[in-house]
């Protein structure tokens, strides 16, 4: 178990026993396993191959296997400490033998005074950051002992080093900090700076700095002692190009270069080849090695024995204990500033030679538009395209195939202009002339004040030469005029502002979607932007593609035939493609269509421009003022029908809350009267007015006869109107004035509010003549009860009878044998299903009272008819009688219940018309009407008519 290698006597052993001839195996308690040196046998921390219990005042004995004697102290034996009395040394004995192998076993005899338990202490190394760990090492110490940082951790020569944390009486971790004593000491491997020089020094700076000597017509690499010779320390910097680096002498203004192992390392001008370069490893920091990238060895300070002229040039060493040899490890320190520009022109002389290119690009017409700056490039190099950063936007460029033999070499492109978003003029007097907006919304006029103002723009303004831009040039260096400001003038950049001054300033023209934006020549991301509704600039990436950015351009227009032909023809012909072939507009003399009048005097004041179809800007306004003027608007007191344009049906005002466009015909719901107060129509409708219809939620509603709605119209083409209803001041107003409440059709075919005047909107104004009132046919007759606010006129087949009361339960029928006046409530005999109702031109807000009928113009929805009569039959018997209906049709009429407890009223029309009959009574009549002639009438007359047999006065 303890075995001894004679050849390797560096060993400590422990033993109970012990005499100077004879080491026992048996006595052996335990020998070490780790060497010592011989000549330092002193403290020292010693392993053991099996585990060691000490009895304390207990004598061992210590051996050494080694010649030296040891000193006097405290011996670390496995978990314990031995304490060595100098007077107990023993007897060199030089024959001494131990039965486990080995000789020459020196002694000591020491008694075990004390036993320790020590503990583990882990020291870990962080960089100044304290965050950057470097390394660590766990130790054996004595709880509560001091502080003491390994040896094998510390550099105390490059390196200040701080603790945290105490030692205790348990296992612990102590926090160790160090600090660069130099502050200029870098690494090479991130801290390097073209623009800076450096020191270079060996191991610990106790040797060599890096020099350089020179020898005959060559200069070398050199390290030089201090204290020795005439030489002193140079600056060196180490030059990175193209990822790699060089090493510079900054005093010779040379590069050192490589010249094979072993051998010296010359400097020169430039370097030879990429075998030149250096590259950094790390041994210890701040410690490196460096070597020549064609070799594997490092750069290495050659011993003073070597013949060199001071013993003390550099050439490379490849040994592979050369990493720890003090002549390989250099620290770089931080000298001064430095300029890299010759040894960087150097470089680029070696690595690229100076071969250039010059862009030249022309017109199709030859003109040059562009020539570059020479460019770098190689030899050989073959060109067939212009570089993106030449080209310009609206530009096509033809290929070439040019490889590059000379020096200098000029290629040459022909630019052909593609697209161009408006006619490149020559000159300020021969151009064309543009309207030219920003966002599309904004025109650009040439203002009073700076910065320009942005706006819309009216016809008339567009029409103004402050309003008028013209471009010349190219897009290279686009010239920008504004006919306003003459020739001589141009759009330029005065500080923050885009204005006009005086020369040829220009542009790079450059495309955004369908427009074109200006940017400052000679910028990245310069340009003219919509800055608060002024015309300024914005400098960023985003402003080329910015909606703020981009222009775009309308033509002048000289011409105005086609907005006349937009704007006043479709009122007068029925065909504006062809004026010539073209009939008059059926929309002539009708609603929101014009005046006869009016369109033969636009005929015949502008006959000549029509036929030429050339009109000036005066005599567009003239002309469309003219139809304005001639616009037919609806009249005061009269009546109108409704159609909508989509549907095709007719408005049908049934309730205040139920508007409809629902009949194919007119009837009486339909029938709206035209009323003008101060300038402004409302209309009146079933004795109320139109009023608003808030949104899509919200139905059209009838408002009170005066209550302010008035009539707000939207032409759209000649005779269609969308119209909507205004309040109070304006139309114009918010508060006032909905916008949104345009009366439109749903798919109910109800009337609601809309923003919009698309086709649901539109309606159709018809003066209204007539209209169809719907009656029901009982035996040969037909009835109906009707009730409107206007009078009207019936055909010759329906009579209209007032019913009036007598004494009693006494009920008079009068037939009615001129117009039924407005708001008067009558019951309608005729001989077919319906009648035509032929419209007066009274009016009156309120159904007529007095008669046994009560009219009503709205539809009455929570009718009583168990206490009222309406129109029925009882069988074929017709007349009025209690209904379980409850809702009362608008138009209509119907008999008050008048508390007598009658059940009915029948028509009867014998001598006394005037009698109640029990309904049980009643007889069949077909209801035919004869005069005492016996012929057949259609309706009542004055005098005695006969009808159903019986006699009929009428006075």
């Amino acid at each position: 178990m303890h075995e001894v290698n004679t050849s390797m006597v560096r060993y400590i052993a422990i033993a109970t026993s012990y005499s100077t001839t004879t080491l026992n195996e048996a006595d052996v308690v335990a020998v070490s396993n780790n060497s010592i040196t011989p000549s330092a046998v002193q403290l020292y921390t010693y392993t053991f191959d099996n585990t060691v219990t000490l009895t304390g005042g207990t004598t061992y004995y210590i051996v050494f296997l080694t010649s030296n004697t040891p000193t006097n102290g405290a011996y670390p034996v496995g978990a314990g400490r031995v304490a060595l009395n100098h007077t107990d040394y023993g007897t060199y004995a030089p024959g001494c033998s131990y039965s486990g192998g080995g000789t020459w076993w020196p002694y000591y005899k020491a008694t075990l005074t004390s036993s320790v338990s020590m503990i583990n202490v882990t020291y870990n190394l962080y960089e100044s950051d304290g965050t950057t760990s470097v390394s660590s090492e766990t130790v054996s110490q004595e709880p509560s002992s001091a502080v003491n940082i390994p040896s094998s951790l510390r550099y105390d020569y490059y390196y200040n080093y701080t603790t945290e944390g105490t030692i205790g009486t348990t296992d612990c971790t102590i926090k160790v900090t160090r600090t660069l004593k130099n502050a200029n000491i870098v690494n090479p491997l991130t801290g390097l700076n073209n623009n800076k020089s450096y020191y270079i020094k060996t191991r610990e700076n106790k040797r060599y700095e890096l020099s350089t000597y020179t020898s005959g017509e060559t200069t070398y690499l050199a390290a030089v002692v201090k204290s020795s010779l005439n030489i002193s320390a140079k600056k060196f910097a180490i030059i990175n190009y193209e990822g790699n680096n060089y090493l510079y002498s900054v005093d010779d203004a040379k590069f050192v270069t490589y010249a094979g192992v072993s051998t010296e390392a010359p400097l020169a001008n430039t370097v030879t080849g990429t075998r030149d370069r250096i590259v950094f490893s790390l041994t210890t920091s701040p410690l490196y090695e460096i070597r020549f990238d064609g070799s594997t060895s490092k750069i290495f300070n050659a011993s003073n024995s070597q013949a060199y002229p001071y013993g003390l040039v550099f050439n490379t060493w490849g040994a592979s204990s050369s990493q720890w040899d003090d002549g390989c490890q250099y620290t770089i320190e931080e000298a001064e500033a430095f300029d890299p520009t010759a040894a960087l022109a150097a470089l680029e002389e070696f690595f690229h030679p100076s071969y250039t290119v010059t862009y030249k690009v022309k017109d199709v017409s030859g003109n040059v538009l562009f020539t570059s700056e020479p460019i770098g490039t190689e030899l050989g190099a073959n060109i067939t395209t212009l570089p993106a950063e030449f080209k310009r936007d609206f530009c096509t460029y033809n290929s070439v195939d040019v490889t590059i033999s000379q020096p200098s070499t000029t290629v040459e492109f022909t630019a052909t202009y593609s697209g161009l978003p408006f006619v490149l003029s020559p000159s300020y007097d021969e151009a064309t002339w543009y309207n030219m907006s920003i966002r599309g919304t904004k025109y650009v006029s040439k203002g009073d004040s700076e910065p320009y103002s942005l706006g819309t723009a009216t016809i008339e303004q567009k029409n103004e030469d402050n309003y008028r831009w013209a471009f010349s040039g190219n897009p290279y260096a686009l010239v920008v005029y504004n006919k306003a400001s003459g020739n001589g003038n141009t759009l330029t950049k005065d500080g923050e502002n885009a204005v006009m001054r005086s020369g040829s300033y220009t542009w790079t023209l450059c495309k955004n979607n369908d427009g074109f934006t200006l940017k400052v020549t000679g910028t990245d991301n310069t340009y003219v932007n919509d800055v608060n509704s002024t015309l300024k600039f914005w400098d960023n990436a985003s402003a080329a593609a910015d909606n703020g950015s981009t222009f775009r351009v309308e033509d002048v227009v000289d011409n105005y035939y086609d907005f006349v032909k937009a704007e006043a023809l479709p009122y007068i012909f029925a065909n504006t493609e062809d004026l010539a072939q073209s009939e008059p507009s059926e929309t002539i003399g009708k609603p929101f269509g014009i005046k006869q009048e009016t369109a033969a005097a636009i005929v015949q004041t502008y006959a000549s421009q029509l036929s030429a179809q050339t009109f000036t800007y005066q005599e567009y306004q003239d002309i469309v003022s003219a139809k304005d003027a001639g616009i037919i608007y609806p009249e005061n007191g009269k009546f109108y029908v409704i159609k909508n344009v989509s549907n095709n049906k007719y408005l049908n005002v049934k309730s205040a809350g139920g508007i409809y466009a629902d009949v194919d015909a007119p009837v009486a719901g339909s029938i709206v009267q035209a009323i003008v107060r101060d300038s402004k129509t409302y209309f009146a409708t079933q004795g109320l007015e139109l009023g608003w219809c808030y949104t899509a939620s919200y139905a059209a509603l009838l408002d009170a006869a005066g209550a302010g709605k008035y009539a707000h119209f939207s032409i759209t083409v000649p005779g269609q109107v969308a119209f909507a209803h205004c309040l109070g001041n304006g139309e114009g107003s918010n508060a006032v004035y909905l916008p949104y409440s345009y009366y439109s059709v749903n798919e109910s075919n109800q009337v609601v509010g809309s923003a919009s005047t698309a086709a649901t909107a539109q309606w159709i104004f018809e003066e209204a003549e007539t209209f169809t009132i719907p009656l029901n046919g009982v035996g040969g007759s037909y009835y109906a009860t009707f009730c409107v606010p206007f009078d009207v006129t019936l055909d010759d087949a329906t009579t209209a009878y007032t019913l009036d009361r007598g004494e009693g339960t006494e009920l008079t029928m009068s037939a009615i044998t001129e117009a039924v006046d407005a708001g008067t409530p009558v019951l309608l005999v005729g001989t077919s299903g319906s009648a035509t109702a032929t419209i007066g031109t009274n009016y009156t807000t309120t159904p007529v009272s007095g008669t046994a009928l009560t009219g009503t113009y709205l539809e009455i929805a929570n009718f009583d008819g168990a206490a009222n009569y309406v129109l029925g039959k009882d069988g074929d018997n017709v007349g009025f009688y209690h209904w379980a209906g409850t809702k009362l049709n608008a138009n209509r009429a119907y008999i008050a219940g008048s508390g007598s407890g009658v059940k009915g009223f029948a028509l009867n029309f014998d001598d006394d018309a005037t009698a109640i009959k029990d309904l049980n009574d009643l007889k069949d009549s077909n209801g035919l009407i004869f005069n005492l002639a016996g012929q057949r009438i259609s309706k009542m007359q004055k005098g005695i008519n006969i009808m159903n047999g019986k006699k009929i006065v009428v006075k």
